[in-house]
């Protein structure tokens, strides 16, 4: 191929265009418009999905900011109530566990993989600090849209739903929290992987 510099006065002097002269062939009046009319409606597809995106994003972060707040007056609330069982105060923990995650999906988690994870069987994501790795399940830009929906709605919900289980259980009794804190913990953990491989092998392609 000559030197990138040659190619505009090459093409200039056979009186083609550069797309021409690089392609090794004369493009007609119809091809030349059915290019630009097929970049048109990519770039149109391109900002529409952009635009898709960013409000997608705008949504997670009001939900985890809303989830914070929700936590913050439930961990007051449960403070206030005196409870020195160290059972109750692991529930803060848990949550708050359970809050950095969903940080981590609603801020910095990539809406898209690598393409390569498109064409061989990858079970694990490492993306900063940041490792998932899901035994039996292939990661892929198929299934990790919904795969990051399930973390989300999980992550979040836990943070706010188990702090006020533990409320309601300890307005009752602080030592039958003692029963419960275990049983509660593994289902959701159940229900959760259940739901996520269930989602991840639907879209698993």
């Amino acid at each position: 191929m000559p030197n990138i510099v040659l190619l505009a006065p090459l093409a200039e002097l056979l009186d083609i265009s550069v797309n021409e002269l690089l392609k090794g062939e004369k493009l007609t009046q119809e091809s030349v418009a059915k290019t630009r009319e097929e970049a048109l409606v990519n770039c149109s597809v391109d900002i529409a999905m952009e635009g898709t995106l960013r409000g997608h994003k705008r949504n997670r972060r009001y939900a985890f900011f809303i989830v914070a707040v929700v936590f913050g007056l439930e961990a007051f609330w449960l403070w206030g109530l005196d409870i020195r069982d160290t059972y109750v105060k692991d529930t803060l923990y848990l949550s708050v566990l359970m809050l950095l995650f969903a940080f981590w999906f609603c801020f910095f988690a990539k809406d898209f993989l690598p393409s390569y994870y498109d064409n061989n069987k990858i079970n694990y994501v490492s993306q900063g600090i940041f490792k998932i790795h899901i035994v039996g399940l292939s990661l892929n830009n198929h299934n990790w849209r919904y795969i990051c929906i399930v973390c989300r709605v999980f992550t979040l919900s836990f943070a706010v739903l188990y702090p006020l289980l533990c409320i309601g259980i300890c307005w009752y009794s602080e030592v039958l929290w003692r029963e419960f804190w275990l049983p509660v913990v593994i289902v959701g953990l159940s229900i959760f992987m259940i739901v996520l491989y269930t989602v991840g092998k639907r879209y698993e392609v």
